[in-house]
């Protein structure tokens, strides 16, 4: 009480008798109510705390922040309480220090949301300050948030793990990351004790380490679960930011604080209105607790004592097995306990039933059906990550509290364990609905389909009968009927020819109804579905286990754009069919392979690549579905070897435009039993490959997904994934898989894929999928016949290729300033142009034009200024690259075009150039930066050729030091006139005449390893005689 009154100093005797009535209705409720198990979660309000909060209420009524003289009361109290805030936790005792929040939750927010910079800040050298370290075991306030922020912002997170056996922090695990990224970390949080297990955590150590790396990262620790109950010193533990809550000690709730060691960490600006009264009860009982913590740490060290003795007697006397998973050496008052085989929610509710408070878990994340992060990152599988329960208490529990819990809890142990429990089940639900153990997934999908085999079958008999009942009824008008008339008339035989000619005309036959289409109709024959118990599963899982290898049977190309095209949609597919094909027949792995169509509308959409017999072999290698057709697909006779795709393959395909992803997979019968051990293959093989990239792995996410275009197959899409990742799990756990199987369909690591289709089903993973280049078909426009311009850089090639991408066929002119340049850089050229074709199923040629002579006549003529010379070098290229599409019958110019790049990329210089060309020019790369083209350079394997001998050609040759960036066309005119008059289109025509072509077929040459003056005679300051320099 004398906290209270030393803030309100005159109101003595309203402060005894709030708090006589407050204690004495406090004792009262206590007496109803059973003991609180779950204070770590909320420990309830104290006597003392509800008269500080009352007493402040009735005293505090106006706005903290108003002008007045009750605002600037309330003010002077707040600014009092947030001092004594920083004195609690060992921070420099200032107001500005402490920041008032809505709970521990929000304070935790606050850190990631606004003391972080929503980029992360650049740093010198090009770097950012980039990278989040979270704890593995954070509450999720934290780790959801911190998550979000890495996946909506360019901010890198990186966990530290824990000790599996103990659930303390790594701290060489936190070394190692804060010497790799050192000034890069923007933020450290660590808890100071996690709220699930008590572990409390070395946040001394940790703060020494990632200061000695990196001194200007913030390093914020969670001290929510340690306020009141271990020491804290932010000073002395390095720590920049402490989160912390009230409530956990006896405070309201709703109230919280961030607390900060750096002064003029916390903005300004953010004034929100504070209610005073109950921050200031929370912190005058958090003062409470610290003052009372060597005794309420006896207190709970003797509960924990009786509670596990007394586990220990309720073991041995209804042999139930548990494992302690806190430590004597954590937070006092928290102790978890593991209860193999049973449910933690199912003790926490019999237990609630009873008038008792325990957990099995955080609170704020107890309503989640995922597994608790600190459960899962312990040494404990995965089968139990669901059978904790947590007992956290302080000094308020009683010894007959403690007894009262212990009585009730061995009655529920008892009742709980695995063979009880199925008597318990019986007894609730009647013994003809269950049946020795609770069935499985499979047997519940097993039940369902019987009901539905049942209900088809009945509809099916339904309707045969409505059929037969239709044709057992006699047609009308037929031939005996008129021979009936005729004789009943007495007709002569002409009047019966007379009346046969007006004989009515016979009724069209009655159209049949849908169902007795449906009855009439052959039913395609599907094998009934069988899924086996588990035991039965785990044997088929281990035996696919133990089979040598994994191999595909066929992969299939899907398309990009071609899905989107109309009524030639086929002549594109025709197209791309012959290309993948002759790429497929040009290497050895792939050469008897056969491309197959399935059944699709308009079309599938995909390709199969694949083996198959000679009875199945189409006769130009290219099944395609007809429209209409229902042609199964045949089974491949011969398998494709998982190094073959992946290394052969795989790049083989990525030279074909068009092609938007490729996947390697299984394609067979629609047979439950062998799409359930392709499934168990593809799993244990991207299994293997994924632990065997990571081996610290915690646990391991797996998703199945499954798509069912034929209806008739027994399972649905649901019942398909439900039974094939449920049989999963139980292979797995049997075969003891570490790290454990964890279902994750946001977010797998591993996902495996189903198809049921018309006429097969496929089988594959993700893992497997890549994908292609993307584009048009190469050739899809047979008139599109384009001519590159190819320097040795890095855009030509690029622009050349993404050309390609569009369905165009290109062939290719160089210009030659040998001379002044080596003759390698023709040799890197024709690389460029064997390496180009690869894209294109009809190779290109390349014409290399001497150009040397043209520049020297440019440089020796007087009165043309050298800052002209790189346009009218570029001028001079687009009249000999027209003279070429002339005759050769290109139809356009492709170029490397980039705004701004160099001096005759300039917009200005470009469209006066585009008025001198007599073809229209492609400029793929216009608007691309720089970095992205050498990154594409480097994906399609340009980058090694174009980086020789680095970047002399023709357009070195003669370089102005100042080239003109803004030329003007009259200027042009006049400068070209003369050059007419020097005789250039003489030396044009010499150049043309003298080209020399080149075919991907002609034998290059070993080029040399370095350059020199015998390899490379260029000077950079070589001039012709007489070379005009005006």
């Amino acid at each position: 009480m004398d906290s209270l009154l030393s803030v309100f100093p005159n109101e003595e005797e309203m402060i005894r008798e709030v708090m006589s009535v407050m204690t004495a209705q406090h004792a009262k409720q206590m007496g109803k109510s059973g003991g609180n198990f779950d204070q770590a979660a909320s420990a309830g309000m104290t006597p003392f705390a509800i008269s500080a909060q009352a007493v402040g209420n009735l005293i505090l009524k106006a706005n903290s922040n108003s002008m007045h003289k009750a605002g600037q009361h309330g003010n002077s109290i707040s600014n009092s309480i947030r001092v004594k805030v920083c004195q609690l936790v060992g921070a420099p005792p200032a107001a500005g220090n402490t920041l008032f929040t809505d709970g521990g939750a929000h304070a935790n927010e606050f850190v990631l949301r606004s003391l972080l910079p929503r980029n992360p800040k650049k740093l010198g050298g090009g770097l950012l300050r980039d990278v989040i370290l979270i704890g593995a075991i954070e509450h999720p306030s934290l780790m959801d948030r911190a998550i979000q922020l890495s996946k909506e912002t360019d901010y890198v997170l990186e966990i530290v793990p824990i000790d599996s056996n103990t659930g303390v922090y790594q701290t060489a695990a936190l070394e190692e990351l804060a010497q790799k990224y050192r000034e890069r970390v923007a933020l450290l949080s660590l808890h100071h004790a996690n709220n699930e297990i008590g572990t409390i955590q070395p946040i001394t150590e940790c703060g020494t380490i990632l200061k000695s790396y990196s001194p200007s990262s913030l390093y914020h620790v969670d001290c929510i679960q340690t306020l009141g109950k271990v020491a804290i010193n932010l000073q002395e533990s390095n720590v920049d930011v402490a989160s912390v809550s009230f409530h956990k000690v006896g405070g309201p709730k709703r109230c919280g604080a961030l607390v900060t060691t750096k002064i003029g960490l916390f903005p300004d600006s953010f004034k929100a209105t504070i209610d005073v009264a109950s921050h200031l009860s929370g912190i005058l009982a958090a003062e409470v607790a610290i003052q009372n913590m060597r005794s309420t740490a006896e207190t709970c060290a003797a509960i924990r004592s009786k509670i596990t003795s007394g586990l220990q007697q309720i073991s041995e006397a209804h042999n139930v097995t548990y494992r302690e998973l806190s430590s004597e050496q954590g937070v006092p008052g928290i102790c978890t306990f593991l209860f193999p085989g049973m449910q933690g929610r199912h003790i926490v509710s019999m237990l609630s039933d009873q008038g008792v408070n325990i957990s099995s878990g955080a609170a704020c994340s107890s309503q989640n059906d995922e597994p608790s992060k600190v459960i899962s990152n312990l040494r404990i599988s995965s089968e139990n990550y669901f059978s904790a329960v947590r007992f956290s208490f302080g000094s308020d529990i009683t010894v007959s509290d403690v007894e009262d819990l212990l009585t009730k809890l061995a009655v529920i142990l008892e009742k709980l364990q695995p063979a009880a429990a199925t008597e318990i089940l019986k007894r609730q639900y009647g013994s003809d609905r269950l049946t020795g153990k609770p069935k499985t997934i499979n047997e519940k999908i097993q039940k369902r389909i019987q009901t539905r085999e049942a209900r088809l079958k009945a509809a099916a008999a339904e309707t045969a009968e409505s059929a037969e009942a239709v044709s057992e009824q006699a047609p009308m008008n037929t031939d005996a009927e008129h021979e009936v008339v005729k004789e009943k008339r007495n007709l002569s035989p002409t009047e019966a020819e007379v009346s046969e000619t007006k004989r009515p005309k016979e009724d069209p036959p009655r159209r049949l109804t849908r169902k007795e289409k449906k009855a009439k109709k052959v039913p395609e024959v599907i094998e009934p579905v069988n899924l086996p118990p588990d035991d039965e599963i785990i044997k088929i899982f281990k035996e696919t286990k133990e089979e040598a290898g994994h191999e595909f049977n066929a992969i299939m190309v899907t398309f990009g754009e071609i899905v989107l095209k109309g009524s030639n949609r086929k002549q594109f597919e025709k197209t791309q069919y012959s290309n993948l094909y002759t790429k497929l027949a040009s290497h050895p792995v792939t050469s008897n392979c056969v491309l197959w169509e399935p059944v699709g509308y308009p079309s599938a959409g995909f390709v199969l690549v694949m083996h198959v017999d000679d009875a199945h072999r189409p006769a130009d290698g290219i099944h395609t579905a007809a429209k209409g057709s229902k042609k199964q697909i045949p089974m491949p006779n011969k398998p494709i070897a998982y190094a073959d795709y992946h290394q052969i393959i795989v790049p083989l395909l990525r030279e074909v435009p068009g092609i938007a992803t490729m996947v390697a997979l299984k394609v067979l019968p629609k047979k439950w039993d062998l799409i359930r051990d392709a499934t168990f293959k593809t799993f244990q093989k991207c299994y293997e490959t994924q632990t065997g990239v990571d081996k610290n792995m915690k646990c391991l996410h797996f998703g199945m997904s499954s798509r069912r275009s034929c209806k008739k197959f027994p399972l649905s899409t649901g019942e398909i994934n439900r039974a094939l990742g449920s049989n999963l799990v139980v292979g797995t756990e049997a075969c003891k898989y570490d790290p454990p199987l964890l279902v994750n369909l946001s977010n797998p690591t591993i996902k495996i894929e189903v198809r049921i289709r018309d006429d097969c089903a496929l089988v594959f993973s993700q893992s497997n999928h890549y994908k292609g280049i993307g584009g048009l078909p190469d050739g899809a426009d047979a008139d599109a016949k384009v001519l590159g311009l190819l320097s040795g850089g890095h855009d030509s090639p690029i622009a050349c290729q993404l050309t390609m991408k569009r369905g165009c066929r290109l062939s290719f002119v160089h210009f030659d300033g040998y001379p002044y340049v080596g003759k390698e850089v023709v040799l890197k050229i024709r690389k460029l142009q064997q390496h180009l074709n690869k894209y294109q199923s009809v190779p290109g040629l390349l014409y290399c034009v001497p150009f040397a002579g043209i520049q020297e006549i440019i440089a020796k003529t007087k009165g043309v200024a050298p800052g002209f010379r790189t346009i009218l070098y570029r001028i001079y290229m687009f009249r000999i690259a027209s003279a070429l599409c002339r005759k050769h019958g290109f139809i356009s110019l492709c170029t490397g075009d980039n705004i701004g790049q160099v001096a005759s990329q300039t917009l200005t210089n470009m469209s006066v150039l585009d008025s001198y060309a007599e073809d229209f020019v492609i400029r793929p790369l216009i608007t691309a930066q720089k970095t992205d083209i050498i990154s594409a350079c480097e994906q399609l394997g340009l980058f090694d050729i174009t980086k020789l001998y680095g970047t002399a050609d023709c357009c070195t040759v003669f370089k102005p030091e100042n080239p003109i960036l803004k030329v003007q066309k009259r200027d042009l005119e006049r400068i070209l006139a003369r050059l007419d008059e020097a005789g250039i289109n003489d030396a044009i025509t010499k150049a043309v005449d003298t080209l020399v072509v080149y075919s991907s077929d002609d034998v290059i040459g070993e080029l040399p390893a370095t350059t020199g003056p015998a390899a490379c005679p260029y000077d950079p300051n070589a001039k012709p005689a007489e070379v005009a320099t005006s």
